[in-house]
């Protein structure tokens, strides 16, 4: 399943059925489905490294990811995880390093562009 091969209606049901993002307004699904960049990464790459500023919103559409050198253990995320939704909407670094586990594939949309959607959308703040 690739961004490029699904219509805007279906990436919005997607974001619907399998995320947090759920809640939202049609019209902020909308936007932020127009918005979202295919990124393919490989088995033990590292997406998110801890302590750097947060680059974008990732959400994870294949395969699985794990934080790594966690002091409370690693957590596992599987497709449908939302990642770095929080240290962006608080402007923080990244808490934690995550690296992929399996190939995986997920939707990203830029720390700008995000901005930009929450300055016309009010109700992705309280996802």
């Amino acid at each position: 399943m690739t961004v490029a091969n699904m219509t805007v209606s279906n990436i919005m049901t997607w974001l619907q059925e399998r995320t947090p993002l759920g809640l939202l307004s049609q019209s902020s699904l909308r936007a932020l489905a127009l918005e979202l960049e295919e990124r393919n990464l490989a088995a033990g790459e590292t997406l998110i490294a801890a302590g750097a500023p947060a680059d974008g919103l990732y959400i994870l559409l294949s395969g699985q990811i794990e934080t790594q050198g966690s002091t409370a253990g690693d957590v596992g995320f599987l497709p449908g995880s939302v990642l770095n939704l929080e240290a962006l909407l608080l402007n923080q670094s990244v808490e934690k390093t995550l690296v992929t586990l399996t190939p995986a594939q997920t939707w990203f949309i830029s720390s700008e562009r995000l901005q930009a959607l929450i300055n016309q959308h009010s109700d992705i703040l309280q996802t």
